[in-house]
């Protein structure tokens, strides 16, 4: 569906969760294969990203189980994403350093020192991190981001979702 909220537009899928905690209307009622090829706005631009890539691409991978049915992949973060974007032909977002192009993030899972300062050298997931002990101190980067979307009012909601990846 397609709701107005705010005078902003969401797409959700039909049951959910916070439809009675939030004003909204329905707008119109879209199947999720109408979406296909539609563009989008680039929301943290670290990195410029040509506008005819920010479209919304179908993946089978991708199912309404546990989310809305649409998620961000990221062709350097996993194999489906990567999968997807070798046969979509989606540019993995690289950082031009010396005439070269290097991933965002580095073979130690940790954004590269080029990003803004909050986020550069620092780990994509506690999980790369080998010290018991850092790790339980370690402040998501996750947080970190959202944070950094909210200030920019590019934020509606955020919950948290647990799914199952095959890959890392």
């Amino acid at each position: 569906m397609l709701l107005n909220i705010f005078n902003n537009f969401f797409f959700f899928k039909k049951n959910n969760h916070f439809k009675k905690k939030i004003p909204y209307y329905i707008i119109k009622k879209i199947k999720g294969k109408k979406l296909i090829n539609l563009k989008y706005l680039q929301i943290i631009k670290w990195i410029k990203i040509k506008k005819n890539k920010l479209k919304i691409y179908n993946a089978d991978f991708v199912t309404d189980k546990e989310g809305t049915g649409i998620v961000h992949i990221s062709p350097t973060f996993g194999i489906n994403d990567n999968l997807l974007s070798i046969k979509k032909k989606i540019p993995s977002i690289m950082y031009k350093y010396k005439q070269k192009k290097i991933s965002i993030v580095n073979n130690k899972g940790k954004y590269i020192k080029f990003l803004p300062i909050k986020f550069r050298n620092r780990y994509i997931d506690k999980s790369f991190i080998k010290n018991n002990n850092k790790k339980k101190k370690y402040l998501s980067l996750n947080d970190d981001i959202i944070n950094f979307l909210i200030k920019k009012n590019k934020i509606f909601k955020i919950f948290y979702i647990k799914h199952k990846y095959p890959y890392c």
